[in-house]
């Protein structure tokens, strides 16, 4: 989804200049006075999920998807694994912390338990 939102931010910025506005997090187009008649803003924004008056008030919406395994490759790659440990484990230190995610990371159990609730995430 990056790779989309940079290529049509780039192509959107030769076409609308300073007229740009991009970003995360997509709230109501028109609650934000985008789109608007008269105004001279487009917006380009990248979000994970649909907010209200997104789809009614856009005029072009652009949509990727991957498989679950290549979301998980890219968390692994992002350093996004075994941070967060589950529930039931208690850490108060960053010593704690940093002893349970080598453990997570060469103990194939947890690292199960681990690729279970990331995929549960996304």
């Amino acid at each position: 989804s990056t790779l989309l939102f940079n290529i049509a931010r780039l192509w959107a910025a030769v076409g609308a200049g300073d007229g740009l506005v991009a970003g995360y997090s997509c709230k109501d187009p028109e609650s934000q006075g985008l789109g608007a008649k008269g105004s001279r803003c487009s917006t380009v924004c990248k979000d994970h999920i649909f907010h209200d008056g997104v789809a009614e008030h856009a005029q072009v919406l652009l949509m990727s998807r991957r498989d679950p395994w290549e979301s998980l490759c890219s968390r692994k790659m992002m350093d996004v694994w075994c941070k967060r440990p589950p529930p039931s484990v208690e850490l108060h230190t960053w010593a704690e912390r940093n002893a349970y995610q080598q453990k997570c990371l060469s103990d194939p159990q947890l690292e199960q338990g681990e690729t279970v609730r990331q995929c549960r995430e996304l």
